[in-house]
């Protein structure tokens, strides 16, 4: 007699009656069905026939359902004049990697590091260090992201927030009570089950703030060459460095940080702290991909798309970020990112209180 094989069939959004007989492929395999829910069969497989048949109905039945998930992605996915999301065989990974959790029955799994901090440019770019209405409507706008996913697939998704301010405040002079104050606050706005928020923090919890950056270097770090070169030879990072830079200016256009400094001085330091940022950055890339080697990855930064997914964080699909921003409600309703001294300079109305940690009082803009 042929060996017996167990394999479990996961059907979402279907209702099936359990029955004694089922046919399967193109040969009519039998297959004896010994238990049935709503949302999952488990079957036994004859093994007279090619146990191949019953696996290729298996990825029949969720085809659509990746499809779904694709095109989903696809309308928080920044398109750069250089998108190479599909040619670069970046989609089929998806693909593959979403196919693999369906048929396991687990989430989907994402990954974002983002939310490192508020800008300390209060001025001309936010309102204050703290999260506001533009942390919020991002907030928002993921959630339904995840509704939409678990829509379209029951068992939904498992998207990790991965908090980056503690290795890049060091570099943005942000201070780690102020980072820590904004992690707590911003985390109070999370009522999703589906979105988690975790940082290094959280993976090395018995040490302190220093400790923590000591041992994630020491773990995960790219020497300071490796980002020269990659600067110079990687149109990816040659891009997110170039991005840096331009942020220097903004960000500390208002500090006191360059006071009595010479430019070509200033240009040194911002070109250092550009360079050490990308450090920082591709160190939490490694740690992401040896830790969360499950999880898709997702990105801020309007990248072509190859190895990580840009998203954008507003229903604008704007690549602005809440940290670096505010929050404006336009005359038609919609919302968008700002710069406060933008909104300032339109006669924009400020709403709710600034320094709010009410999620009824948030501050944010009104166009008018």
């Amino acid at each position: 007699m042929a060996p017996t094989t167990m394999y479990m069939l996961k059907f979402d959004r279907c209702k099936l009656r359990a029955r004694k007989d089922f046919s399967c492929g193109e040969n009519d395999c039998l297959v004896s069905i010994f238990e049935a829910t709503p949302c999952k069969i488990i079957v036994e497989f004859d093994g007279s026939a090619e146990a191949g048949r019953i696996g290729f109905c298996r990825e029949i039945s969720h085809k659509k359902q990746v499809d779904a998930i694709i095109d989903r992605i696809d309308k928080i996915r920044l398109k750069p004049e250089q998108d190479r999301f599909v040619c670069s065989g970046n989609e089929e990974r998806f693909r593959s990697k979403i196919t693999e959790q369906i048929l396991k029955g687990d989430p989907i799994k994402f990954i974002l590091p983002a939310f490192p901090g508020k800008s300390k440019n209060n001025r001309t770019k936010t309102l204050s260090h703290k999260p506001d209405m533009a942390e919020l409507l991002s907030l928002r706008h993921l959630e339904e992201f995840c509704y939409d996913v678990r829509d379209i697939y029951s068992e939904g998704v498992e998207f990790v927030i991965f908090g980056d301010g503690r290795l890049y405040g060091e570099i943005l002079e942000y201070g780690d009570n102020v980072i820590q104050e904004y992690i707590d606050i911003f985390c109070s706005f999370i009522k999703n089950n589906q979105l988690k928020y975790e940082d290094a923090d959280s993976l090395y919890g018995n040490l302190n703030f220093d400790e923590v950056r000591q041992k994630v270097y020491k773990l995960y770090e790219v020497d300071l060459a490796t980002v020269d070169k990659l600067i110079r030879t990687n149109e990816n990072i040659n891009r997110v460095y170039l991005g840096f830079l331009r942020f220097f200016q903004d960000e500390f256009a208002t500090t006191d940080t360059f006071q009595n400094v010479s430019n070509k001085e200033k240009k040194r330091i911002l070109k250092e702290k550009a360079r050490r940022l990308i450090r920082a950055n591709l160190t939490y890339s490694n740690m992401i991909q040896n830790i969360y080697s499950d999880y898709l990855r997702f990105s801020i930064h309007a990248h072509d798309n190859s190895e990580k997914v840009g998203i954008s964080l507003s229903d604008s699909r704007s690549s602005g970020s809440p940290w670096h921003n505010c929050a404006i409600k336009m005359k038609d309703g919609t919302w968008n990112f700002i710069k406060r001294k933008e909104a300032e300079e339109k006669n924009a109305i400020l709403r709710g209180n600034i320094g709010s940690e009410d999620i009824d009082s948030l501050p944010y803009f009104e166009e008018v």
